[in-house]
This record gives structure tokens, C-alpha cells and sequence, in this order.
């Protein structure tokens, strides 16, 4: 539960939460799903970094459909840059640990899972 203290700013909410009943005196706040560790609410999180000038060549006629829908061609493109991004670094992550993620499946393979016994499902 969240308690009310004013409205909350939904734009740096919006991709980390999703919040039930805003107008509820104590309204539920439940992670999004995409929003599993806190590596991803890191990634998500609002950027106050500094900003660089870039030059992107676009799709001219995306480009003409963003601009007549009043879409925000920096932050969409920063936006699908920064799932690129992390994308990479789970590919990364995943490849550079692979042999590790190998050898503890192996591991539970063959001498089941650490604590199974107390499992109450």
C-alpha cells in the first residue's frame, strides 16, 4: 500500500508500477511484470543524466506519422534504445555465464533442488 501523501507522479511511475484505484484513500501498488529486479527498475528508472544531440536517420514517413500523432521522436527513440541496450546486456550477461548457469542445472539435474523437502507446493 502506498501511502497518499498528493498525487503521485504517474511519469515515473507509469514503467515501473501499476497502480490500482489511484483515487483510493490507500491504493495498491503491484510491480509490473516486466519490472522483476532491480536491474530493470534501474533501466526504467526517470534519467537526469545529460543529455547528447544525436543524429538518427528515421523512415520519413514514421517520422511524418509520430509528429502528426504528437509523439516525441527524442523519447521514443531513446525509449526503444534503451530496450535495445538492455537487451544486449542480457545476452552479455547470459553468454558470459553460461557455463555456470550449465553446471548448477547439471547440479539440480542430479541431486534435485536445495531445500526441495521443505517445499510446501
Amino acid at each position: 500500500m502506498l501511502r497518499r501523501l498528493g498525487q503521485p507522479d504517474l511519469r515515473c511511475l507509469h514503467d515501473l508500477l501499476e497502480i490500482s484505484d489511484i483515487h483510493n484513500a490507500r491504493p495498491t501498488i503491484v510491480l509490473a511484470a516486466s519490472t522483476h529486479c532491480a536491474y530493470n527498475m534501474r533501466m526504467n528508472a526517470p534519467s537526469n543524466a545529460a543529455r547528447k544531440a544525436t543524429n538518427v536517420s528515421l523512415d520519413a514517413s514514421f517520422v511524418a506519422e509520430a509528429k502528426a500523432l504528437g509523439i516525441n521522436i527524442s523519447q521514443a527513440c531513446e525509449r526503444g534504445l534503451i530496450e535495445t541496450v538492455k537487451e544486449a546486456r542480457s545476452a552479455l550477461w547470459q553468454e558470459e555465464n553460461r557455463e555456470a548457469i550449465e553446471s548448477s542445472n547439471v547440479w539440480v539435474e542430479k541431486n534435485g533442488l536445495p531445500l526441495a523437502k521443505h517445499r510446501l507446493f
